[in-house]
This record gives structure tokens, C-alpha cells and sequence, in this order.
């Protein structure tokens, strides 16, 4: 069984982080924050869930050790980059052709949309 877990983007601040928790009856998404390697969050680290995108992990690694999480963006070998859409039915294909020890996280849509621009991918 793989392990359930998102990043999100916050579109209002455009920039990725790790979610510890999602409150679906308060509309929050809360950051994962690490402090002497404990994890904790409050109300100063909160994200209204309507300014995020919720990106689940797909369960695999690439080459390096890295998650692949929906939005990534791969290099594969044979392929030139690749977009992870969705993480079960889509990246399921990719994976039925390749292993993820041909894959390589080189970016993501929302920190590196150059990757994929038109004749990129």
C-alpha cells in the first residue's frame, strides 16, 4: 500500500511546501514545518484550501531518491520531459513502460513552466 501524502501550491504566494494536515470542514491546508525534528503547525501557518492545488504523491522515487509528485516534471530516458497529471491512472502507463530508475525529477509545472513549453515536451 503507498503512503498518502500531498504538497500544495499556493497560488496568492506561488511557491510549493509540504502539507502536514488538511481540515476539509475549515476550508485549511497546514504547512509542514520541522523544528529539531519535530513536526508541528499553528494558525500562523495556515492556507486557505481555495488559494491551493493539492498534489498527491504517487509513491515512487526517481533515479535519485527524490518523491514524484503530481505536477513534477520528469526526464525520462527516451522521452524528453515528461508532466506527471495525475498520479494513479496516468503515471500507472508511464510506469508500465519505464521504471522510476529512468526517471529523474527535474522541475514542476508551477516553479518551472519554461520545461514545458511548446516543442519542449
Amino acid at each position: 500500500m503507498r503512503e498518502i501524502k500531498f504538497r500544495a501550491w499556493n497560488k496568492k504566494e506561488r511557491r510549493i511546501f509540504e502539507v502536514l494536515g488538511i481540515s476539509w470542514y475549515d476550508g485549511e491546508v497546514f504547512e509542514r514545518y520541522a523544528d529539531a525534528g519535530r513536526e508541528w503547525y499553528s494558525k500562523e501557518i495556515t492556507h486557505n484550501i481555495h488559494d491551493c492545488v493539492l498534489l498527491q504523491y504517487t509513491g515512487f522515487k526517481d533515479k535519485n531518491g527524490k518523491e514524484i509528485y503530481e505536477g513534477d516534471i520528469l526526464k525520462i530516458k527516451g522521452i524528453t520531459n515528461y508532466v506527471v497529471v495525475e498520479s494513479l491512472i496516468e503515471f500507472g502507463m508511464i510506469l508500465y513502460h519505464h521504471s522510476p530508475k529512468e526517471m529523474e525529477v527535474i522541475g514542476n509545472l508551477f516553479e518551472n513552466p519554461e520545461l514545458i513549453e511548446r516543442g519542449k515536451i
